[in-house]
């Protein structure tokens, strides 16, 4: 029966707030979180469910919690953000090398933020939207981190500040064409918290398009294309 729980092999670390993302050979690495003593862990880990095994890897160069991690079509992975150990948002990014299992630093942010929602584009870049410094105040601004020149740049603002929201890229290639949303590889940023919990979603346009409000892209569309698109963001969702 498949429809069942499985106890796996415990972490070499006990952690919360540590975050995750499935390896191209189908592991999981886990790294950061705070440990038993509330200080955030630079501490990283495979899990291999084939094998039901932990195995630990080398740390990443900064403590933290409450980051994010991405994989890029290399297989290499990147750490960005987070809580450090003086219990403030960090700038701070940096990229793991699967096959050499090293960390090394890339250049920071322009903001530090912790719970903030970053995505890697179809264009390569990585865009970083929202968060917060102090867990009181959410961000409204977005950052992209070009992969060719290894720099930071800014992608305006979002209409509304927010923290512990998520975003999400699709397009035809992945299963899903609507022409009034589709045409210019549209990021949708959706919920988390600003002054309470949020219901709203907004869009992002890549290649200088800007931010809009969802409700006026919307206003511009067809019927029978934003059902497409309703579904489409379920269907795509967790690909």
């Amino acid at each position: 029966d498949n429809n069942l729980w499985d106890i796996g092999p415990p972490m070499k670390d006990a952690r919360w707030g540590h975050s995750m993302v499935r390896l191209d050979d189908k592991t999981v690495l886990i790294s950061g979180g705070v440990g038993d003593d509330g200080s955030p862990l630079s501490s990283v880990e495979k899990y291999d469910s084939i094998n039901s095994t932990m195995e630990l890897l080398s740390s990443m160069q900064e403590a933290r919690s409450g980051h994010r991690l991405l994989k890029d079509k290399n297989g290499d992975v990147y750490a960005i953000g987070g809580y450090g150990s003086e219990g403030t948002s960090l700038p701070s990014f940096e990229k793991f090398r699967v096959n050499s299992n090293q960390w090394n630093k890339l250049p920071d942010m322009s903001e530090a933020r912790s719970h903030h929602s970053a995505i890697i584009l179809k264009d390569e870049n990585i865009l970083i939207t929202g968060g917060t410094r102090d867990y009181n105040s959410p961000s409204g601004t977005a950052e992209l981190f070009d992969m060719k020149s290894g720099q930071w740049k800014s992608a305006g603002s979002m209409r509304e500040a927010r923290m512990g929201h998520v975003s999400y890229q699709f397009d035809s290639k992945n299963g899903f064409n609507c022409p009034d949303f589709n045409t210019h590889g549209e990021v949708f940023i959706m919920g988390g918290y600003g002054l309470s919990a949020m219901d709203s979603v907004e869009v992002y346009r890549p290649g200088g398009g800007g931010w809009s409000a969802f409700e006026s892209i919307v206003r511009g569309s067809t019927k029978d294309n934003f059902i497409r698109l309703v579904r489409g963001i379920s269907q795509n969702w967790h690909r």
